[in-house]
């Protein structure tokens, strides 16, 4: 899930995956809000990649920046992400962005319904339910599809 620190949209299902403890079950990478028409900005792995001097003033001058490397691909703006992720995709670039590593697709950037898909796997892990795996949206997968079509 890429979230910012400064986006209260994002906050929600944020505070939900940390209030509940879910980090080990949903990664949270850290965003930071860029002043240009790139946007959200990423720490970048590679040196191939370089920041604008004002993002290299907040990643480096800053550690409590809250900004993560991108754990999926080598990028360093979320326009970049949803380029190589969603590339039909003519909506605004913004977080929060609930991704599936299995499938590579941008599965709900809604932080209503990331958030009940957090607060629904909760129960089902609660409830003994035991995840199976399917092929398509099912009551009993915990995959971020299935649970976010029941939330």
């Amino acid at each position: 899930m890429y979230v910012a620190a400064g986006c209260p949209f994002a906050a929600r299902p944020w505070f939900l995956v940390k209030y509940y403890g879910l980090e080990d079950a949903i990664q949270i990478v850290r965003t930071f809000p860029g002043n240009g028409d790139d946007g959200w900005f990423l720490k970048p792995k590679s040196e191939r990649i370089v920041p604008s001097e004002w993002e290299k003033t907040i990643v480096e001058g800053n550690s409590d920046a809250f900004v993560d490397t991108d754990p999926v691909d080598d990028v360093s703006h979320m326009r970049d992400f949803y380029a190589a992720k969603a590339p039909e995709y003519d909506g605004k670039i913004t977080v929060p962005v609930l991704f599936d590593k299995k499938t590579g697709k941008i599965i709900s950037t809604d932080s209503m319904s990331m958030a009940k898909a957090v607060r629904l796997a909760l129960l089902l892990m609660r409830s003994g339910a035991s995840p199976q795996s399917c092929s398509r949206r099912c009551s009993w997968c915990f995959c971020a599809a299935c649970l976010l079509a029941l939330a």
